[in-house]
């Protein structure tokens, strides 16, 4: 009886760990990246701020990628139309949206993909 037990028990093991990981355990570790939109017919300085660490990038018209280190960041972003500012938790991709629209402010969105 215990044999069998011993024998059952191994056998669960063996099964159980040739399961797929879960999504959240794959996610885990990585570097996430940004995707910068910008549609404003111009330049984007965007600052991001974090712990000590200030970096700066700029961004002419059209899509571009960039990988930074996951936390928690303060931003500021002067663009054609004017100037943003707000906070995120950078966590996974982030895609950032900048456009202008004639009469009215800069518009700045943020999305996880």
């Amino acid at each position: 009886m215990k044999k069998a037990f011993s024998i059952a028990i191994i056998l669960i093991i063996i099964l159980l760990s040739m399961l797929p990981m879960s999504g959240a355990l794959a996610k885990s570790g990585g570097t996430p990246q940004i995707e910068i939109r910008n549609s404003t017919e111009g330049a984007v300085v965007i600052t991001l701020m974090t712990s000590g660490t200030i970096k700066s990038y700029t961004w002419f018209a059209g899509t571009h990628r960039f990988t930074i280190s996951s936390g928690y960041y303060y931003y500021y972003a002067k663009t054609p139309c004017g100037l943003k500012t707000g906070k995120f938790n950078l966590t996974n991709n982030k895609t950032l949206l900048f456009s202008c629209k004639v009469g009215k402010p800069d518009s700045f969105h943020t999305y996880e993909r």
